[in-house]
């Protein structure tokens, strides 16, 4: 009996780091949006964090222009994210005259319902505050 015990104590010390990672990235699934200003237009655009075959991944799901309608868009935006106790990195996907770069991105969940994401490209660096739809 002893035996069994310390088995299942020492697998379950074994898997909990997993438990947590599988934890904190649960954390970032939903809807997330953030304010931007591209070449003078602001406005709001909304992301989805969901899992695809189990594997999570970020998608662009809906532009709110200021002043304009709103329109759907599922761009995927963040890749091979990789979280645990709060922060991470992912591949950001960023596309410029019709090309796609991949950049590095790091992540930070300020709180429940706050996510830091920063990037750089091109000598300029990028830092958004996402905020969890409730």
């Amino acid at each position: 009996m002893k035996v069994f015990k310390a088995k299942t104590t020492i697998l379950l010390l074994a898997l909990s780091p997993l438990g947590l990672m599988a934890q904190n990235q649960d954390a970032l699934l939903g809807k997330w949006t953030c304010p931007y200003e591209l070449e003078g237009e602001k406005g709001m655009i909304t992301y989805e964090f969901k899992k695809d075959k189990g594997v999570l991944k970020a998608y662009s799901v809906l532009y709110a222009p200021d002043g304009e309608s709103e329109y759907e868009d599922d761009e995927l935006v963040l890749k091979d994210i990789k979280f645990s106790e709060g922060i991470g990195k992912a591949t950001c996907l960023l596309e410029d005259d019709g090309e796609v770069y991949e950049l590095n991105a790091q992540l930070k969940l300020l709180s429940s319902d706050k996510l830091e994401v920063k990037f750089s490209a091109w000598g300029y660096s990028e830092k958004e505050t996402w905020k969890k739809v409730r």
